[in-house]
């Protein structure tokens, strides 16, 4: 027994029968899911046979016949309700569905549609070649949708759910198909800055088939390397050495060090790569960083923890030299480093870029790809602005072209230092004559 049509304003002259399946029961012994519910909508013969395989008994994927029915089985119906309207032209109104439908909208997609993307694969498998990181099925008729979709709800996906682990890893997949490219740099951002562990997609439907499709993993390991080289950004700014604006030597300079580093350590920072800090996040890092200001420590080496000899100076007073407006200066200049270091990583890494990645601005050309790193033209053909660093992480080519770009770049560089010395030279020696 059928249930009564669900809402679908569509209308038509074919009669739909969408059976969803419960995916929170075991499974039969055969494998198929028990019938949760099903419902009737209407459509229009020509829109399904336009949009998608269901009609066309000869494809691969194609829907059920009974009579003048339509039997479609495995499929969310909300999913299904969604992509009707679509097809007909019809704004989707229903803005309070739950992700789980947003991921059967991806299968449905993946599994019925006939429009492919342009130079994509037949496959989205995870292989070498890159072009199978092209989604193959174009699923962007759903981009205005997920887009007002995910801006009504975009705090709650930014938010952790009960377990502790953030929403945004179940939004990677839509707004990867469904071909969003701000949600996607925003997302992604939001992920590497705000996330310290392992990075996935997080399947809500409990649905495990070649059409429900999260992100590929090589963009999944792009984008764990630019939170990793976040870290290290910071790594670099916050040296155990040294800071580079103090001049001094000797015992004054020992006292300076040593409270710099007790400075950062009040933070709550130990070290960027400890293991209590890698299980932190770049923001929570960040945010202790804000919390920086230098305050003198007196080192006291007559003390027992000390290996060298006993010197009073160093536990009484610093010279006159690094006292009163030089060390408040010295103060304010490490204080600022910190903070500008802080603000440096906190905008360094926007996200990845989509069209960065499919190569679609580029048509598929690797050293075209390569001539957009330059200032300026890193988001050349892209749909969303962004910097050297999302260029350079949203590449999904090999490792060793990236690489042997780099090298180009670097030499070209040096040559260029090495031409400006012997112009510089040559200038200094003809003014002598």
């Amino acid at each position: 027994m059928e249930g009564p049509n669900y809402g679908c304003r569509v209308g038509g002259d074919l009669e739909l029968i969408v059976r969803e399946r419960d995916y929170d029961q075991v499974a039969a012994q055969d494998g198929r899911r028990q019938l949760k519910k099903s419902v009737v909508m209407m459509a229009s013969r020509a829109c399904i046979q336009r949009y998608t395989s269901l009609l066309d008994t000869k494809a691969a994927n194609h829907g059920r016949q009974e009579g003048s029915r339509l039997i479609i089985d495995n499929e969310s119906i909300v999913a299904v309700k969604v992509w009707m309207e679509v097809f007909h032209r019809q704004t989707p109104h229903d803005m309070n569905i739950t992700i789980r439908d947003v991921w059967w909208a991806i299968h449905f997609g993946n599994k019925y549609l006939l429009e492919r993307k342009e130079g994509a694969e037949l496959t989205n498998q995870d292989v070498e070649d890159e072009d199978a990181l092209k989604p193959a099925k174009n699923m962007s008729l759903l981009s205005d949708w997920f887009t007002r979709y995910y801006n009504i709800h975009e705090k709650y996906f930014k938010g952790k759910d009960d377990r502790g682990k953030l929403r945004a890893f179940s939004v990677l997949a839509p707004a990867y198909w469904f071909d969003c490219p701000q949600i996607f740099l925003d997302i992604t951002r939001h992920i590497a800055y705000n996330t310290a562990g392992h990075i996935e997609n997080d399947n809500p439907t409990k649905c495990i088939d070649q059409y429900m499709r999260g992100v590929p993993n090589r963009a999944l390991s792009q984008l764990s390397a630019a939170r990793g080289s976040q870290r290290g950004r910071l790594e670099k700014f916050l040296p155990h050495a040294s800071p580079p604006c103090l001049n001094h030597e000797g015992q004054c300079l020992d006292v300076i060090v040593f409270s710099h580093k007790q400075s950062l350590l009040k933070t709550g920072i130990k070290s960027l790569f400890s293991l209590a800090d890698r299980k932190r996040t770049l923001n929570e890092l960040l945010d202790n960083l804000d919390e920086y200001e230098f305050s003198l420590t007196i080192i006291n080496t007559g003390s027992h923890h000390s290996n060298g000899p006993v010197t009073p100076l160093w536990s009484t007073k610093l010279c006159r030299d690094c006292t009163g407006i030089p060390l408040a200066r010295k103060a304010e200049s490490l204080t600022s480093g910190v903070l500008a270091a802080s603000r440096s990583v906190r905008k360094n890494f926007g996200g990845l870029c989509l069209d960065c990645m499919h190569k679609f601005k580029t048509e598929g050309d690797d050293d075209d790809y390569f001539r957009h790193d330059e200032p300026g033209k890193h988001d050349q053909g892209c749909r969303v602005e962004h910097g050297q660093p999302t260029w350079y992480f949203s590449y999904m080519g090999r490792k060793e072209l990236m690489l042997r770009h780099q090298g180009r770049l670097a030499e070209e560089r040096r040559k260029k230092k090495q031409e400006l010395r012997e112009r510089a030279t040559y200038t200094l020696v003809d003014t002598r004559y």
